[in-house]
């Protein structure tokens, strides 16, 4: 699905200068990126927030570990339907047997770190298509795009 304004991204990661960079580089390409340093805040957020979001997510973390919350996440169809996620980590060959069943349930891929920038803009436009499209703008009948020239 085509959106009419690029789709949001929620970045999770507790090194802040990971997500300084993130946002630099997604910012860059037309996003708007809210970023987020625990699971714990993640989940807050997307609990609360009106607006689908592209979630990504690294795995360790100081409160929720990214597969702890991805596993929480799972339980609450709101959150599987509203936003989409990946997994961002150096550790998945580690965490292969653990995160496989549920990353497969959530459509979640996984970007390997260090990542490699065309990999991650690619998949965040490809999450970001799966997203619910936002609605264009609505006008009221008979009200033209041009405006009416004397």
């Amino acid at each position: 699905m085509r959106h009419h304004t690029k789709p949001r991204i929620l970045a999770v990661d507790n090194d802040p200068m990971i997500l300084f960079v993130l946002r630099l580089q997604l910012e860059s390409q037309g996003y708007t990126v809210h970023t987020e340093t625990s699971g714990s805040a993640a989940l807050a957020f997307l609990q609360t927030t009106a607006q689908s979001h592209v979630v990504l997510l690294d795995v360790v973390m100081p409160d929720i570990d990214g597969i702890a919350l991805l596993e929480t996440i799972a339980r609450e169809p709101s959150l599987t339907t509203r936003h989409r996620f990946a997994l961002m980590t150096g550790a998945y060959p580690r965490l292969r047997a653990q995160a496989d069943r549920l990353l497969a349930r959530l459509e979640a891929p996984v970007i390997l770190k260090p990542y490699d920038l065309d990999v991650l803009f690619d998949t965040v436009a490809l999450l970001a298509d799966q997203l619910a499209p936002v609605p264009a703008p609505r006008r009221a009948p008979g009200v033209t795009n041009h405006p009416a020239t004397a």
